[in-house]
């Protein structure tokens, strides 16, 4: 379904999620964490956030707490059929389970978010993985920082990060086609 999507302009700055805002998949206030963070080092990322759920209205809090409505979007539902529109220009997805692999199939670089984590890891991008780990928590693995793995992409040169873009969408058409 994915295989024609073009990817031409990307914002470099773009992060995407997409799904549940809910206590089982809390990793948005980590990537929140981690934009206010990496602001401090003089990053100017922005994070859209495709979904609704219980914990958005406590998410809109947090966003004015940390300063960063200019920054950090709710858009709110996204219907099944428009998944790929948020993606064209999306520098980095940030998620779990089936959105992670239909981000990555979109050729997006996709970063595991882990269930019920509230501290700001990752197990990193889904196509450096050798397991097919899609969020559940690894009790023997301590994860990465979602900044550290932010800034290695975003420090990519343009050849690199495309290369990137094409081992995740490879991976994805390798291990579930």
């Amino acid at each position: 379904r994915f295989r024609s999507m073009q990817r031409n302009k990307i914002i470099r700055k773009k992060i995407v999620s997409i799904g549940t805002i809910n206590n089982f998949k809390p990793y948005q206030f980590s990537v929140i964490d981690t934009i206010f963070e990496l602001s401090g080092k003089g990053y100017s990322f922005e994070y859209h956030i495709y979904g609704e759920g219980p914990l958005k209205e406590e998410l809109l809090t947090y966003i004015k707490t940390k300063k960063l409505q200019n920054r950090v979007f709710i858009h709110g539902w996204l219907s099944y059929d428009r998944f790929s529109e948020p993606l064209a220009d999306a520098f980095v997805f940030i998620g779990m389970g089936t959105a992670l692999l239909e981000a990555a199939a979109c050729g997006v670089p996709s970063m595991i978010a882990i269930e019920s984590n509230i501290k700001p890891t990752t197990y990193g991008y889904v196509h450096h993985r050798t397991s097919f780990n899609i969020g559940e928590v690894e009790r023997d693995d301590p994860g990465y920082s979602i900044g550290d793995q932010l800034e290695w992409l975003y420090k990519l040169d343009a050849d690199a990060y495309q290369m990137e873009c094409i081992k995740s969408k490879y991976w994805v058409e390798n291990n579930f086609s």
